[in-house]
């Protein structure tokens, strides 16, 4: 009899645990959103822009696996500055892995009153868009890459000045 009370007191506790998982564990949503105000800030490509790109989302292709590394809060997000935009070959700017300041070249592929694109990378090991949106001062950075034969790319979204 002792059993049976012990069993029943037992069982009771599992179903419990078991439709407390299923109503509040089963429905929850893991928000991984991150939200970031950012005052409109017009800019021109007569002058000199730089852009700051806090948060980087990574995704690689390895062994039939696609990964996609969720962005964490950048301690040094990527800051580059472009140059001589009116010209069809512009420079870009930024501190590379070695925390030195390099320098590469840019070819323009549009332009209008709206954005401005450019590409950068040699294409057999790399490639890369920067589209700087003029009237909000929001620019998309976008990198594919082959690293030892393994697909990898970046995509981030960031503010200019």
């Amino acid at each position: 009899m002792e059993n049976n009370k012990l069993l029943q007191t037992l069982a009771t506790i599992l179903l419990g645990i078991l439709f407390g998982y299923l109503i509040f564990g089963g429905t929850s949503k893991i928000d991984n959103s991150v939200e970031r105000k950012h005052i409109i800030s017009p800019v021109s490509t007569a002058y000199e822009i730089t852009c700051t790109y806090p948060r980087i989302l990574d995704t690689t292709y390895q062994e039939g696996v696609i990964k996609h590394t969720l962005p964490s809060k950048e301690k040094n997000p990527f800051v580059f500055t472009f140059s001589d935009l009116e010209e069809d070959v512009a420079k870009l700017k930024f501190i590379d892995s070695t925390q030195t300041i390099s320098e590469v070249s840019l070819i323009k592929i549009f332009e209008n009153d709206k954005r401005v694109v450019f590409i950068e990378g040699t294409g057999d090991s790399y490639f890369s868009v920067h589209t700087i949106f003029k009237n909000t001062g929001v620019s998309i950075y976008t990198k594919q890459a082959s690293l030892l034969g393994i697909p990898f790319g970046t995509l981030s979204m960031g503010n200019c000045k």
